[in-house]
């Protein structure tokens, strides 16, 4: 996964010495990754400090995944996306274009990991179909849980732009057609406002990504 190499990533590109931000990832943690890389090449005087406890007091800016109907404070939308179904390429449900939740409570599911604060609320689709799904793995790696539904394991809700980059060998992502399957993406701050014009610069530029990757989903 990118982000478990992201350290390294970062060391290779030139360090000088700049401003620190600290970062907050709750959700998306490969799309962060790429873009942390991204915006490293381009401004290598800035240092970031990462962060995944859910309870850190202490941040800059905070990435994490809500319900797509929540109001969001101290910050701003980045990416709403859609949820998907993925399904080994060998089931019966891959030959279809569409599915509804309700009809699929016989599979078993891999889940995200809620400890990895990945969910972001995906967990009330199954309330609103009126089950609880039966889990047959916790994963906090989209390329894990690729695998196993791969291999059969199960099947799995799939962040569509979140993990666009991620190879769908022996998987097929099936459209949701009810209840609609969605959520957003947002970027956070500290009540007392973005502390300087580094983390100011920084947020502009991650909005600017995250909407390059709402336009081009599948890009």
């Amino acid at each position: 996964p990118v982000l478990d190499n992201l350290a390294n990533e970062l060391r290779a590109i030139d360090n000088a010495d700049g401003s620190v931000v600290f970062l907050k990832i709750l959700a998306v943690r490969e799309s962060v990754a790429r873009l942390l890389i991204r915006y490293r090449r381009e401004n290598p005087s800035v240092t970031f400090r990462l962060v995944r406890e859910r309870n850190a007091s202490t941040f800059d800016l905070c990435f994490s995944a809500v319900p797509h109907e929540v109001n969001i404070t101290n910050g701003k939308l980045a990416l709403r996306e859609e949820i998907m179904l993925a399904v080994p390429d060998t089931s019966e449900l891959a030959v279809a274009e569409s599915v509804d939740l309700c009809d699929v409570r016989s599979e078993r599911f891999i889940a995200m990991k809620r400890e990895g604060a990945e969910d972001g609320g995906v967990g009330r689709f199954f309330e609103l179909c009126g089950y609880k799904p039966e889990i047959a793995y916790y994963s906090d790696s989209p390329y894990i849980t690729r695998d196993l539904v791969a291999a059969g394991v199960g099947v799995s809700l799939w962040p569509a732009s979140a993990w666009r980059d991620v190879p769908t060998d022996g998987i097929r992502l099936i459209r949701i057609n009810n209840p609609v399957c969605c959520r957003s993406i947002c970027i956070t701050w500290p009540s007392s406002g973005i502390r300087n014009r580094n983390v100011q610069k920084f947020l502009d530029y991650a909005e600017a990504y995250f909407r390059n990757l709402s336009l081009n989903p599948a890009a």
